[in-house]
């Protein structure tokens, strides 16, 4: 369970020395280094503007704390959190600075391994040096105001997430983005009449009748993300991974049979 900054986790955590930040916004970037500085004098502190730079950073060091947005146009940052808290765990405790407010991402961090969520918008850096010192302390930090979108009733992705199977979800994310069926196939290893059938579940539990009708809600619920690079697709990996492959007749793993 998620909590704010005033309960306590179970263990306490040791000091943090390593400090890696990831935002596109170069001008954040140095306003979050100031404070990270103040609460953790004599750190080193990496900056990151883009995904690759931070993929680099990552494989070259272990970092104590990943402080990073949401949005960056070179890549998946829900995808890059689950990646480096898992196995070697590149980063050991992670804190998300985002504003965002679409059911999509605020599903997605809900179920990652991460320590907080700091929502600019709606606190100072003030609070956020205080969501520095609670997460050193070995507490968890989630805004109020994060805390207050996931639980409200209105949560479009939660609603979603429990009409739709994870098989459902997966395609989507990809037909949301305009990837015709038998692309769509291709991507996801299934059969062009998997995925017709899947679509028309789609469309009726959505209620929509038209392809475009599938492309715009998967933007409104935060499925997909139309950049001037392409489309992103936040959390593609956990979607991938909440599959279960099952096997063809000839005994290799295929792709798992339309909910």
């Amino acid at each position: 369970m998620r909590c704010n900054a005033g309960s306590m986790t179970s263990t306490p955590v040791s000091g943090i020395r390593h400090i890696l930040i990831l935002k596109a916004d170069r001008f954040r970037c140095d306003a979050l280094r100031h404070s990270a500085q103040i609460v953790f004098p004599g750190s080193v502190v990496a900056i990151a503007n883009r995904m690759v730079e931070a993929r680099a950073a990552l494989s070259a060091d272990v970092f104590d704390l990943l402080v990073t947005g949401v949005v960056l146009l070179d890549g998946d940052v829900l995808d890059l959190v689950a990646a480096c808290t898992e196995g070697l765990r590149r980063a050991r405790r992670v804190l998300i600075v985002t504003g965002r407010t679409d059911s999509r991402v605020l599903g997605s961090l809900r179920v990652l391994p991460i320590d907080g969520v700091f929502d600019p918008l709606s606190e100072g850096m003030d609070a956020f040096e205080v969501a520095l010192n609670a997460i050193a302390a070995g507490r968890t930090y989630w805004s109020a105001s994060v805390l207050e979108r996931l639980a409200s009733p209105a949560h479009t992705f939660a609603s979603v997430c429990r009409i739709l199977s994870p098989t459902e979800q997966l395609v989507f994310a990809v037909i949301g983005g305009g990837t015709d069926d038998r692309a769509a196939a291709e991507q996801l290893g299934m059969k062009p009449s998997s995925i017709q059938t899947v679509r028309r579940s789609l469309h009726h539990k959505l209620g929509v009748q038209h392809k475009g009708d599938l492309v715009r809600l998967a933007a409104q619920y935060g499925f997909v993300q139309f950049t001037p690079d392409g489309v992103v697709r936040p959390g593609f990996a956990q979607l991938l991974a909440a599959r279960r492959p099952s096997k063809t007749r000839d005994g290799r793993l295929g792709a798992v049979a339309p909910a």
